[in-house]
């Protein structure tokens, strides 16, 4: 245990406590007062990053944005701080305007600083938190068009943040050019928005042009097994057997 040596200020003895005490009693003139242990800097950030993982853990993003920050205060080169920060602001994005810029710079500045070895892991890593924020965001968003649908500048408004969702997933889609499923994503996104009635001809060409791009990613309905005709005298067969077995014995 080490000892720590202080001077009262009372009454300037000398006080000595242990490194695990918040609290002492002078010797001499019995005044009582809090101490505060004096921490290193490294100490201090391995302490604020521990609580900013429980703060994002427990989804308390706004939280867990300010002890990331501290985080990188105390350690710019900090590979898991940047991430952090990236993630909480992207997952506290509104429908008054989301946060996909900052996620973004955050996760770069990872990337950056992170070493050679682990970067490859990184970048798949984080592009699936990236489509998290997306799907977060556009769910939101989604919800909020569905409460007003009657509104068609309701339906606008959903168009621009759907289109802001679909070039944060091309972001994510840079970081892992094999994640397929944001892929698919980025193409149901812009085939709902191809639906919205009255949207202006840039907005509605910009869709077509992301439709066509991600095509190959549709998810198509599989076939029916039997056709029609078939439906049909399946149905047949089922009724007739029904009737033979209630009224043919």
């Amino acid at each position: 245990m080490k000892l720590i040596p202080k001077i009262c200020p009372q009454c300037a003895s000398s006080l000595n406590f242990s490194d695990n005490e918040s609290a002492v009693v002078c010797s001499y003139c019995k005044t009582n007062f809090f101490v505060k242990v004096e921490t290193s800097k490294h100490d201090e950030y391995l302490k604020t990053l521990s609580l900013a993982t429980l703060a994002e853990k427990a989804e308390n993003f706004p939280e867990a944005y300010d002890l990331y920050t501290k985080a990188i205060s105390l350690n710019f080169y900090s590979v898991e701080g940047w991430r952090g920060k990236g993630l909480s602001a992207g997952m506290q994005s509104s429908l008054l305007k989301n946060r996909f810029i900052e996620a973004k710079t955050c996760y770069d500045q990872s990337l950056n600083v992170a070493p050679d070895e682990i970067i490859d892991n990184l970048r798949i890593e984080y592009a699936e938190s990236c489509f998290d924020i997306a799907k977060s965001y556009f769910q939101m968003s989604l919800n909020h068009t569905v409460q007003f649908i009657a509104l068609l500048e309701a339906q606008f408004e959903h168009a621009d943040r759907c289109r802001a969702v679909v070039e944060f997933c091309e972001y994510a889609c840079a970081l892992d050019n094999d994640a397929k499923e944001i892929k698919s994503f980025i193409h149901d996104i812009a085939t709902r928005c191809l639906k919205i009635r009255l949207l202006d001809a840039e907005t509605t060409n910009y869709f077509k042009q992301v439709k066509e791009k991600y095509s190959k990613f549709s998810k198509v309905k599989e076939p029916d097994k039997y056709s029609d005709k078939e439906k049909y005298f399946i149905l047949f067969l089922l009724i007739c057997t029904i009737v033979y077995i209630l009224f043919g014995r």
